[in-house]
């Protein structure tokens, strides 16, 4: 996390897997989802993507009091 940036490493190719998540305010949390599919970002606002492709899942969803700890599932 760099700011309002997240860089998502390939390690087993090295390098970036995709180019930086550009999330436009600062993230202060991100989680990964149990079964490894998504990606949590969460600041002002939530947001989430595939974590295999960086695709957004949704829209922003406004954080009213943040969640901290293990990913909650999203039905």
């Amino acid at each position: 996390v760099a700011g309002s940036e997240v860089h998502v490493l390939d390690l087993a190719r090295g390098g970036l897997a995709y180019p930086p998540l550009r999330v436009g305010e600062p993230v202060q949390d991100v989680d990964v989802s149990p079964d490894g599919r998504f990606l949590l970002l969460q600041g002002d606002v939530a947001r989430v993507y595939e974590l295999a492709t960086g695709a957004p899942v949704g829209g922003p969803l406004k954080v009213e009091h943040p969640v901290y700890g293990p990913f909650v599932q999203l039905a």
